[in-house]
């Protein structure tokens, strides 16, 4: 459960930190992936209202691109796939005390 509120407190305190700065996003994303090679990578990806369409065309291009491989009944392979790519977008975890100062700064 303890897990789950921190995945839940990544996309509110995201959408706290945009609110004083921008309009709301069409869409927030957490993404989390480990490996057995690295440490936990995650991020709020942040999906602006003039991206919608570019969004739902890039996940047709991306599923048809896993059709294309044959992996519709692949499941785990494909998921690898994505993650294994995901990780390369997903910049190294920062420390957890540059998080506090991020938080703090919103708090006041």
């Amino acid at each position: 459960m303890v897990r789950s509120f921190r995945h839940i407190e990544a996309i509110v305190f995201e959408r706290g930190r945009r609110a004083a700065s921008a309009d709301d996003p069409a869409r927030l994303i957490r993404v989390s992936v480990t490996d057995e090679f690295s440490a936990e990578r995650e991020i709020v990806a942040t999906v602006e209202k003039r991206d919608r369409d570019l969004l739902a065309t890039g996940i047709l291009h991306v599923r048809q691109a896993l059709a294309d491989l044959g992996l519709e009944e692949r499941q785990n392979l494909a998921l690898a796939i994505l993650g294994s790519v995901v990780q390369e977008y997903i910049p190294p975890e920062k420390s957890a005390d540059d998080k506090k100062l991020e938080r703090s700064s919103l708090v006041g």
